[in-house]
């Protein structure tokens, strides 16, 4: 397996669709930054078929230090959290099945 960045999307995209890159470009950026500002108002974000991204709120606790046994104060926070939809999972799964039934042989 190998990591996609940005920049390899962008070009994948725009080659399938004949667009420049440097729109697709501008486009995934839409994209993302509408994501980030509907997630810092606390907001869900729902793709259908892709994933829920949304945000989940820590309380502050006191928790135990395991090298010296005391306790220590965590402060609340905000965690930016993803949870992938039904068909990403199953093209992950039918990714797994496929490598399996590749080592078998």
């Amino acid at each position: 397996m190998t990591t996609t960045n940005k920049t390899n999307l962008m070009h994948q995209i725009g080659k399938r669709l004949r667009i420049r890159p440097e729109v697709v470009k501008v486009i995934i950026q839409e994209f993302i930054d509408s994501i980030i500002a509907e997630m810092a108002k606390g907001n869900e974000v729902q793709i259908r078929d892709f994933g829920v991204f949304y945000v989940r709120r820590w309380e502050a606790r006191a928790c135990r230090n395991p090298q010296t046994g005391g306790t220590i104060d965590k402060p609340a926070k905000m965690d930016a959290k993803f949870y992938p939809g039904l068909l990403l999972k199953q093209k992950v799964q039918a990714l797994l099945h496929q490598n399996l039934t590749l080592s078998t042989t």
